[in-house]
């Protein structure tokens, strides 16, 4: 893998938002991207897999970089019900009068809220849930996984945890380097603390790689070491650890089921107010704005 090379995008009719939607459609289900990932390590060809959710996109929204990241990726994963929302919103029939437009689409989006909810295929194929999915497929295939990330040591609590599991598997861990909000060291000490946890994963030699730096920082620290690090596949993974290090309980299935996780965060994450409202707000707004934009 190739560190990427980004090119200026139109910014008159800005088609970022829409690019995103319809590539992560094609990373919705396990039974799309597991095929996928075996024949990458059958043919011993390299492949990266990064996650697309409403938050995300938004800062994609901002930031050319960080999209041409989201968009070279050989994977982009589904992970927000938001996403398969706006997928059939845009798909519905566009109007040519834009004030008529705005109020139609601002309807449409709603209404596609509302049947998701009834809906129980979401199409959405959360990192947590495509993680197991991967250990259990390295699990049978006797891979080497990496651990990378975290907080709290989540990522050796995360190993501990899947070594009782998982006999098959050879799992190595890292907390890594601190990193700055653009995916770079924050001090000389952290500068050389990335330079032995990329040795370390190289002696290691993983089949694959999971970074877990939050969003957007382990985008940006990938994009930015893919040449130097020898994995076959590298896949980021957010919050992940949290869940199976036990940090951090999981929604009920109620809240899983009809899409409304966002609710189940509010409640006990009510400090993650902000971006849930950027998720369940902010999102529609921008997606609704992107379709009238297509008149």
């Amino acid at each position: 893998m190739e560190k990427l090379k980004y090119r200026k995008m139109s910014t008159k009719k800005d088609q970022r938002i829409g690019l995103i939607i319809k590539k992560a459609q094609n990373g919705n289900s396990k039974d799309r991207v597991l095929p996928i990932v075996r024949n990458r390590h059958n043919l011993d060809k390299h492949y990266l897999i990064l996650s697309a959710n409403p938050e995300i996109i938004l800062l994609a929204l901002k930031d050319i970089k960080l999209t041409s990241i989201l968009l070279s990726s050989d994977i982009l994963i589904n992970d927000g019900v938001g996403l398969s929302i706006a997928n059939d919103f845009l798909n519905e029939k566009t109007y040519k009068n834009n004030y008529l437009a705005f109020l139609i689409y601002s309807i449409q989006f709603l209404i596609q809220e509302v049947a998701t909810l009834f809906s129980k295929h979401k199409k959405v194929l959360k990192g947590r849930d495509l993680f197991i999915d991967l250990i259990k497929l390295g699990n049978k295939l006797n891979w080497k996984v990496f651990l990378l990330g975290g907080e709290k040591n989540e990522a050796l609590k995360t190993k501990e945890k899947l070594k009782v599991s998982f006999k098959q598997i050879k799992i190595e861990s890292d907390s890594g380097p601190i990193l700055s909000d653009s995916g770079q060291p924050v001090s000389k000490a952290e500068e050389d603390k990335e330079k032995e946890v990329i040795s370390k994963i190289n002696s290691f030699q993983p089949d694959i790689l999971f970074v877990a730096f939050g969003a957007p920082k382990q985008e940006y620290w990938i994009n930015s070491n893919l040449k130097s690090i020898n994995s076959k596949g590298i896949m980021a993974v957010g919050g992940t650890y949290n869940y199976i290090a036990g940090n951090m309980r999981l929604p009920m299935s109620f809240f899983e089921k009809t899409g409304l996780e966002w609710v189940w965060r509010l409640v006990t994450e009510p400090k993650r107010i902000i971006r849930i409202l950027n998720a369940v707000v902010v999102f529609p707004i921008k997606t609704v704005l992107y379709k009238l934009n297509q008149n």
